[in-house]
């Protein structure tokens, strides 16, 4: 199977995905870059430390009519990371200061901008700093000044809508409606606009690395009971093969679904009469609680619950059931 993560950030490697990511960048800047000047930086130009992310990658283009290049950090993630701020900051520095090193910038008294852009499509809501300042533990005036500063800026796929979406002729607005799609009708449709609008002819490498993302990564998501073929190379032969087998599967999947579903209602009924049993052998040996922690113990999962239970028996007082002084 390939490598998840590794078939997403391939499709990065296009310039057509590049040029359609800019476009979503809210900044003059990104509109005055000529398509044609994006080169990716080689592994060569990049240092070691970032060779290892295989999370990281950058590319540079040259803005008009100025002539003067700008770096794009990208960095993906699919989990929140709260020191992203400071690792970004981190990872741009390393990569100017390799540029100064290898005399890439010979001749030159200034470095190019890096902007430092952070895909994640998550499902939790990114609520990490953004800002490298803000990670700091700055209690005094004076030392802000002089701490690593840089502001990642965030783009959450899943914060997307579909009607901002359609219609787009763009790579990268394609893939946004992949990974929010509800349905195999949605993803069928993603696919014949893809086709459409990216010809076989001119854009072979990056419908084949559209159908192996959408085979290794997106369809096995929405469909457990997804099998991937052998030898599919195109977006022409997914196409063919969602036409066969998409209302199978999920038919199939709405079925593991409503299994699932009862599975899940039975669990959950148990949890709910755990904590009604906690709550009772609490007031029956503390006294009556308080709304917050009669909510706490009502909204807490079954491996807390039955924790809580053992150490009720032993404890003296309500705070030792709870393992937390503040609670009187």
């Amino acid at each position: 199977m390939v490598n998840h993560d590794l078939s997403y950030r391939r499709l990065f490697f296009h310039p057509r995905m590049i040029i359609g990511l800019l476009e979503f960048i809210p900044y003059d800047w990104a509109r005055q870059i000529a398509p044609r000047s994006l080169r990716r930086v080689p592994d060569s130009h990049i240092s070691d430390r970032l060779k290892e992310r295989r999370s990281d990658m950058i590319w540079k283009g040259i803005r008009k009519p100025s002539r003067k290049p700008v770096c794009l950090l990208i960095e993906f993630q699919s989990t929140v990371d709260h020191w992203m701020g400071l690792r970004m900051a981190n990872y741009s520095g390393m990569f100017s200061e390799i540029q100064v090193r290898t005399k890439q910038l010979e001749g030159l008294s200034k470095a190019p901008p890096v902007f430092p852009l952070l895909l994640y499509n998550g499902l939790r809501r990114w609520d990490a700093p953004l800002d490298a300042l803000e990670l700091y533990d700055i209690d005094t005036d004076g030392l802000e000044k002089h701490v690593l500063r840089l502001r990642l800026h965030l783009l959450e796929v899943n914060r997307f809508h579909p009607q901002d979406l359609e219609g787009r002729k763009n790579a990268f607005a394609c893939l946004l409606r992949l990974e929010i799609s509800r349905s195999s009708e949605e993803i069928r449709k993603v696919v014949d606009d893809l086709i459409r609008w990216f010809p076989d002819s001119t854009n072979r490498a990056l419908r084949r690395d559209f159908a192996t993302w959408l085979l290794a990564v997106l369809l096995p998501r929405r469909f457990p009971n997804f099998e991937p073929p052998e030898n599919v190379n195109d977006l022409m032969e997914v196409k063919s093969m969602l036409a066969e087998n998409v209302d199978r599967w999920t038919a199939q999947w709405r079925e593991e679904g409503r299994q699932e579903g009862r599975q899940e209602g039975r669990q959950e009924g148990r949890r709910e009469g755990q904590a009604a049993v906690l709550v009772q052998l609490l007031e029956t040996k503390f006294g009556p609680l308080d709304d917050r922690l009669r909510h706490r113990v009502l909204k807490a999962d079954s491996q807390t619950l039955q924790n809580w239970i053992r150490r009720l028996f032993e404890a003296n007082s309500i705070n030792q059931v709870f393992d937390d002084p503040s609670i009187n």
